[in-house]
């Protein structure tokens, strides 16, 4: 594999360097210095961000380390070491008004109960037979923080209520500002928010953090149960 950040900044790509340290299996580019991680070690190094330090003594000859990694696509720095389960960022424009958001959540949420289509099937979490191969999509549904209905498949889509919670006008709706907005003071007008049989769900703060456990999807649109630990 070439190294991806020298590709778009169209320098000569040259081949990424494996290296590994325990557990954690990494490539590095001795030209641009980037250290380029899996999903699985990237996971890992998020339940530890204090093993970090060892990498660029493992790393590539010229080093490297994860205090500086970005994105080699958008060359932001990547988010790590918060404790999210999940994070979302964005921006939502209504004619001349826009609102951006940056949301973390450290909900801990077991998916159960997968079920999904197969070749035209619906099949019941993963099934391999003998000598076979089985290839599982798993999709994070970002849409789903904008639904008006934690539980019912026919939930809409609604930003007016979370564009109205901006309370000091400043163009950026905060978590703080979701807590302190009721579900039970929402103007009827903008729409009721379905909270089912989850009654602790009082302001858009828990609301949102309640979809964020709805967001993930097993074979595409594949159903499945999701439970609190």
């Amino acid at each position: 594999m070439e190294c991806p950040a020298c590709a778009a900044a169209h320098r000569p790509a040259e081949p990424l360097v494996r290296f590994s340290t325990d557990d954690l299996t990494l490539h590095g580019c001795n030209t641009c210095r980037g250290v380029f991680v899996s999903a699985r070690a990237w996971c890992s190094l998020l339940l530890s961000p204090h093993r970090a330090p060892e990498l660029p003594a493992a790393g590539p000859s010229s080093g490297g380390t994860l205090a500086s990694l970005s994105c080699p696509a958008c060359r932001r720095e990547l988010e790590r070491g918060r404790g999210y389960s999940i994070y979302v960022e964005g921006k939502a424009t209504k004619g001349a008004e826009s609102k951006s958001f940056k949301w973390g959540f450290a909900t801990k949420t077991l998916f159960e109960r997968c079920k999904g289509d197969s070749s035209g099937k619906e099949v019941d979490g993963v099934v391999v037979t003998r000598g076979g191969t089985d290839a599982v999509e798993l999709t994070i549904h970002g849409d789903h923080f904008f639904y008006d209905d934690l539980q019912s498949p026919e939930a809409k889509l609604r930003f007016q209520n979370l564009a109205d919670a901006d309370a000091d006008k400043n163009g950026e709706v905060t978590l703080a500002e979701l807590e302190a907005t009721k579900l039970a003071r929402l103007p009827k007008e903008n729409g009721p928010y379905g909270t089912g049989t989850a009654s602790d769900i009082l302001d858009l703060k828990a609301y949102e953090a309640g979809l964020s456990r709805t967001a993930g999807h097993f074979r595409g649109e594949g159903e499945r149960v999701a439970r609190a630990q």
